[in-house]
């Protein structure tokens, strides 16, 4: 869970911790138990719905990799998901099979300080079924919804640690263009939590327009190391 607090002089303070087992709705606490068997594996990639028992598949699912330590500790409530479906800013995606066994799960998630673009957020694959290509398939499901609703492109943050995130960004057209150092503390709630070090995170982004020529404000201070590296780049 998360709180924020802004200041006078936009200043932003962020809380963030976690949520207890009994602080789960008991519903979804129950269903986390049950060890699956897979019936088949012809999955199918469709949208979550703001009903209860989409959703408890969605948290099931990021429960299988996670427990409840996932670092959005806002999505193990199954009121706060509904609304964050409802909003329109958040579009969820389950990986299913025919016999409506949900595998994976991926969303994109439209945040205010990047209008027009949305961020590729919280893919899960369960342990028991990965190595199908699955994480594949709902990056795929989730560039086409954004083409749909006409968006400018999308975005990841892949964690520096973590090469498979990179490989998969990079293998379905997001080019890496920035990084965000010690995004997250050591000592945060979450999966994070007792790292020995801070956690940074690239930026790669997937754009739909690749004709229409765009014109890139460099910082100021970036702008002398830019020209030496490059002589395409025009500060």
């Amino acid at each position: 869970m998360r709180l924020h607090q802004l200041g006078t002089n936009g200043q932003r303070i962020t809380v963030v911790f976690q949520m207890t087992r009994e602080e789960i709705d008991s519903s979804v606490s129950a269903m986390m138990e049950k060890e699956e068997v897979w019936k088949d594996h012809d999955f199918k990639y469709r949208p979550t719905i703001d009903q209860d028992e989409d959703i408890v598949k969605a948290i099931r699912c990021i429960y299988t990799s996670y427990g409840f330590n996932y670092i959005h500790q806002e999505l193990y409530n199954v009121d706060i998901f509904k609304d964050m479906l409802k909003s329109g800013r958040y579009i969820s995606v389950l990986a299913e099979n025919t016999a409506q066994q949900v595998a994976g799960h991926i969303a994109i998630e439209e945040h205010k300080w990047f209008p027009g673009i949305m961020e590729v957020c919280n893919l899960v694959v369960k342990p028991s079924v990965r190595g199908k290509n699955i994480s594949n398939h709902l990056v795929e499901s989730v560039i086409n919804l954004g083409q749909e609703r006409h968006l400018s492109g999308l975005y990841s943050m892949p964690a520096m640690f973590h090469p498979i995130s990179q490989k998969l960004s990079t293998e379905n057209g997001f080019y890496p263009c920035g990084m965000y150092f010690h995004l997250l503390g050591d000592n945060v709630a979450g999966e994070y939590k007792g790292r020995s070090s801070r956690l940074s995170a690239a930026f790669s982004v997937h754009v739909y327009d690749m004709t229409t020529a765009h014109v890139l404000y460099l910082p100021e201070e970036c702008s002398e190391y830019l020209s030496g590296i490059s002589g395409q780049v025009r500060v």
